[in-house]
Parts: C-alpha cells; sequence; structure tokens
C-alpha cells in the first residue's frame, strides 16, 4: 500500500483519496507529506474506513489508545508528545530535529523486548533526499539517482 501511494499519488490529496479506497490487511499509522509542505496523519485498518487528521506526527496508537498497556510499554503517547513539542519549536533546525530521533524517548534500545528502534528515515521530499540514521551511521540516498548498497549496524 505504502509504495503504491508513493508511485501513484503527486501530492497529499491524491494519497488521501488513495487510502480512502483501497483496503489494508493490519493496521497502520502513516504520516503523509508533501512538497508543498501539505501534510495528513492516516491511521487505516482492515474493516474500516481510513481516518485522517490534521497533525503531523504519528507513532503507535491511532488517536486514542485501545490498547493501554502496550502504548505504556512503548511509550506510544509520550513519544508522540515529544515530536509534535519538536516540530511546533521554532528555534530548531533540521540537524537537532533529526538528532532527537536518535535519543531517548524517540531512539529505543528495548530489541529484547521487542520495542527497539531499528532506523530512522529523514525524508526531504523539496530535495528529493532521505538519509537513513542510526546513532553512528548516516546513509544519504537521491530519489532521482539512487545507489544500491547495505549497512551492517550492531544494535545495541
Amino acid at each position: 500500500m505504502v509504495r503504491y501511494v508513493l508511485e501513484t499519488c503527486d501530492d497529499v490529496a491524491g494519497a488521501r483519496e488513495v487510502l480512502a479506497r483501497i483496503p489494508v490487511h493490519a493496521a497502520q499509522n502513516l504520516t503523509l507529506l508533501d512538497r508543498t509542505g501539505g501534510y495528513v496523519t492516516a491511521y487505516v485498518g482492515p474493516g474500516r474506513p481510513a481516518r485522517f487528521v490534521d497533525v503531523a506526527a504519528t507513532t503507535n496508537h491511532q488517536g486514542e489508545v485501545e490498547w493501554p498497556e502496550y502504548a505504556k510499554a512503548i511509550r506510544s503517547e509520550e513519544r508522540e508528545r515529544c515530536v509534535l513539542d519538536l516540530l511546533g519549536d521554532p528555534e530548531l533546525d533540521r540537524e537537532r530535529f533529526e538528532d532527537s530521533f536518535l535519543q531517548p524517548p524517540l531512539h529505543s534500545t528495548a530489541h529484547e523486548r521487542g520495542f527497539g528502534t531499528i532506523y530512522t528515515a529523514a525524508y526531504e521530499p523539496g530535495r528529493g533526499r532521505v538519509r537513513y540514521r542510526w546513532p553512528d551511521v548516516v546513509w544519504e540516498q537521491s530519489f532521482e539517482r539512487f545507489e544500491p548498497g547495505s549497512r551492517t549496524v550492531t544494535l545495541s
């Protein structure tokens, strides 16, 4: 579904239309952003209509927490509040914003409990670039000229 949206939609409005009509096999939260700065967060799931909210971030709950024990274990509400606070900080630059995702509560090393961060992706649709980030590794790619490769990262 995500690949289909990325390959067929030109902007947030188009992606919203697609997500409203295509079925999905699992609950997913998607924050959509386009080159104009338009955004929306979509909550989709099997057997229910997509729900859209004008929020520029999402974590692992769909608005209201349906499973409080899980949300608490993965710090879902805390992480969402942290991202929204960062987005609302007019003094925060791109580099410091990205670096925040490599620190708690946004970055988790609880891999043994199944709640660890694998990587962070920082997309710049206006520049056609993406940076995949780990605490000690940055892998930058261009949308126009993707360079195949791999990275081996030891998770702590």
